[in-house]
C-alpha cells in the first residue's frame, strides 16, 4: 500500500500529519470517518469508552456505535482481521474442523479422513493442520474434495512415529476450495 502526500487532520492539538509511506504512523491514533463527506476521515485518539470488544467463544461483538471506525479499519470484516484460534482435536477416523480456526492440531491414532470444514470461510483465510503421528506411526491421512493440491495429488505425509507434518491451505472463494499453499514435513 502506498499513500502519497495525503494530509490527515488530527482532531486533537496535533498539526496536520503528512503521510508519505505506509510505514509512517501516529502511535495510539486511528483514522475514523467523520461523516462530513465521502472520503473524509479524522485521525484522532480513541479513549477506552469507545472501544468495547467482547469475545464469546469465537464470536466477536462490537457495539453498533463503533461500527463506523471498525468498517474503516477492517473493510473485509472484523472476523477476517482478528486472529482466530488454535484447536487441539481428539483423534477420530473422520475429523471435521469447525471454522473459525487457524491451526488444527491432532495426534493421529489411526487412518484419518479430513472432512470439509464447517462454517463460512473468508476469501484468503488460512487453515493449517498440524498432524502428529502417535507412538505407533504409519497413520495415513486422506483429504475431502474441498481440499485442492497442486498437480491434483496430496503430498505423502511422514509416517514415522512421533513426527509432525504441517499442511497449510488458503480458502479460494472463486473455486470454493481450500488450496494447499505449503507443506512442511518430518519435524
Amino acid at each position: 500500500m502506498s499513500i502519497q502526500h495525503s494530509t490527515i487532520q488530527s482532531a486533537d492539538a496535533h498539526e496536520p500529519k503528512h503521510i508519505t509511506t505506509s510505514a509512517e504512523t501516529d502511535s495510539g491514533k486511528v483514522i475514523t470517518p467523520n461523516g462530513a463527506s465521502a472520503g473524509t476521515s479524522v485521525l484522532r485518539q480513541l479513549d477506552a469508552s469507545e472501544i468495547t470488544v467482547t469475545f464469546t467463544g469465537a464470536t466477536l461483538s462490537v457495539p453498533t456505535t463503533q461500527a463506523n471506525w471498525l468498517t474503516a479499519l477492517f473493510p473485509n470484516g472484523v472476523q477476517a482481521a482478528v486472529a482466530q484460534k488454535e484447536v487441539t482435536a481428539t483423534w477420530g477416523a473422520t475429523l471435521t474442523p469447525a471454522l473459525p480456526v487457524d491451526l488444527y492440531s491432532v495426534v493421529l491414532g489411526g487412518a484419518t479422513t479430513i472432512a470439509a470444514p464447517t462454517g463460512t470461510p473468508a476469501d484468503g483465510q488460512t487453515l493449517v493442520f498440524r498432524l502428529i503421528q502417535d507412538g505407533t506411526g504409519s497413520r495415513i491421512v486422506t483429504w475431502n474434495a474441498a481440499f485442492r493440491f497442486s498437480g491434483g495429488t496430496a503430498p505423502t505425509l511422514t509416517t514415522t512415529a512421533a513426527k509432525t507434518d504441517y499442511v497449510s491451505f488458503k480458502w479460494n472463494a472463486v473455486a470454493s476450495k481450500w488450496d494447499n499453499v505449503n507443506t512442511a514435513l518430518n519435524f
